[in-house]
């Protein structure tokens, strides 16, 4: 038509769309690689804070069990405290009661020995039974002396019950 050969017009507009093209697609990589690199910087920077808290938390941790061992030693120690001093205090003071309550039964016996001795003197006492005899002569006395010669026993029952349940203890935080 014009004299001008299409053919290398449409090559020339092919090569020059194949280079815009290169440029724009180029431009495009560098921005998608500008865009890689903040990304890269972001995660870096958030794995560096969980890194970080991480480490934090291990030594929270490892603060929380020794406080907590500390704790159970201090626990331990003042547990061992009072046993020590419930075997040094109790133990002797209800052995203490217990030789106590004891001497007072040996004494009531005594005494109680002392007034069938003296009921035996009596020249009428063949015939009467001798709690008849004490009841005739010392009735009260000997009554009072019963009561609490039988008071006596219980308590010392009670101690001696007492006295082999802390035994039992002492064996048992002895293991």
């Amino acid at each position: 038509m014009y004299g001008i050969d299409a053919k290398p017009l449409g090559l020339a507009i092919l090569g020059a769309s194949l280079i815009y093209s290169t440029a724009m697609l180029s431009g495009c990589g560098m921005a998608q690689q500008g865009e890689l690199r903040d990304v890269e910087r972001n995660l870096s920077t958030k794995i560096s804070k969980l890194d970080q808290r991480d480490r934090e938390l291990e030594q929270t941790v490892k603060q929380a069990k020794v406080d907590i061992d500390k704790l159970v030693s201090e626990a331990r120690a003042r547990l061992s405290q009072m046993i020590t001093a419930l075997r040094e205090e109790d133990l002797p003071a209800l052995r203490g009661v217990l030789d106590k309550e004891s001497h007072e039964m040996l004494v009531l016996g005594a005494r109680v020995d002392d007034l069938e001795r003296q009921l035996r003197k009596y020249p009428d006492s063949g015939s009467m039974h001798p709690s008849e005899k004490v009841s005739a002569a010392d009735g009260p006395t000997l009554r009072s002396l019963q009561g609490r010669l039988d008071a006596q026993e219980t308590v010392l029952s009670d101690l001696l019950r007492q006295v082999m349940s802390l035994k039992q203890a002492v064996e048992r935080d002895r293991r």
